[in-house]
């Protein structure tokens, strides 16, 4: 089963409580394809009530905070050795960890922000406010804030094409009726002189 075969599987089941953990994974650095499950999420809600979006986006705003809140605390003590960890568990390349280090250094603390948007940034972002001492009020305000904004996007890209895709379905069914009313509405305006004269040609 793949991943997003998984995540189906998880969202059928789980709802809410599924998108609170994936969220706390993802804010404290375990690697998931996250966007496939918010889109997903989205698309869900479009057309069942399992998955309400307004509460799909607080559970995954909850879970969001846990994980920044605990990455966060993790970087704050025990410091810049632990990112190098992190990176030997989940295999993450030199060029992942300068990559968050780049991030840091261009945008200073607008990068919490700016970072929940961009994968691998996203995911490990808060143990390097941790060690850099970040206030963890502003700290906590800026990763809310940019996960709030990727979340609301990434549910409602799927919640919108949930529904295009529902109004495809429901076009599909509807021209089941109207492709044979239109021939025979076609056929008795113009098919029947047509016809006659066809045969008064023969």
């Amino acid at each position: 089963m793949g991943h997003l075969g998984v995540v189906d599987m998880l969202l059928q089941q789980y709802s809410y409580a599924a998108l609170l953990l994936i969220l706390f994974l993802d804010s404290a650095g375990v690697p998931w394809p996250t966007e496939a499950t918010l889109v997903l999420a989205g698309a869900v809600s479009a057309h069942t009530a399992r998955i309400h979006p307004l509460l799909a986006i607080l559970s995954a705003l909850g879970g969001a905070a846990v994980g920044s809140s605990l990455s966060y605390y993790l970087g704050r003590k025990m410091g810049p050795s632990l990112m190098q960890r992190i990176a030997g568990v989940f295999r993450l390349t030199p060029q992942h960890l300068a990559k968050v280090d780049e991030w840091f250094a261009k945008y200073g603390h607008r990068a919490v922000f700016v970072g929940r948007m961009v994968p691998f940034v996203r995911n490990l972002c808060g143990y390097p406010a941790g060690v850099a001492a970040m206030p963890f009020g502003k700290y906590l305000l800026y990763s809310l804030a940019g996960y709030g904004l990727y979340i609301s996007v990434a549910l409602g890209l799927g919640y919108g094409g949930g529904r295009l895709a529902y109004l495809f379905k429901q076009f599909e069914y509807l021209l089941w009726i109207l492709v044979p009313v239109a021939a025979f509405v076609l056929y008795w305006k113009w098919g029947r002189t047509w016809v006659a004269k066809r045969r008064g040609k023969g």
